[in-house]
């Protein structure tokens, strides 16, 4: 769902820099241009940061960064002592998870 919403974000940027290259073709020295431009780099920017902050990893890819058996890693999930998302056939994990104690 995220990258939907991403997606649209990054429309709108496209959208507002094309608007900016118009507006730029009737008047060179353009403030409202320049205004477009700066916001859609921002938009990127930040689209960019929260891309970064959703990135998941494949059970192979967390148990080879983490040092354990990818086993472990499924039984840790299994169990909910590990968050993950179902995805496919599989799971994707944040890279920075950590593992929850197991309540008594």
């Amino acid at each position: 769902m995220i990258y939907e919403l991403l997606a649209s974000v990054q429309s709108v940027s496209r959208d507002w820099r094309a608007e900016a290259e118009r507006r730029r073709k009737v008047a060179k020295s353009d403030p409202v241009a320049d205004a477009l431009d700066w916001c859609a780099g921002e938009l990127d920017t930040r689209c960019a940061m929260l891309k970064a902050e959703c990135a998941t990893v494949s059970v192979e890819q967390y148990a080879a960064a983490h040092g354990i058996a990818e086993q472990t890693v499924r039984n840790w999930i299994h169990q909910g002592q590990l968050p993950a998302e179902r995805a496919g056939r599989g799971y994707r994990i944040a890279p920075n998870a950590v593992r929850l104690e197991k309540a008594s």
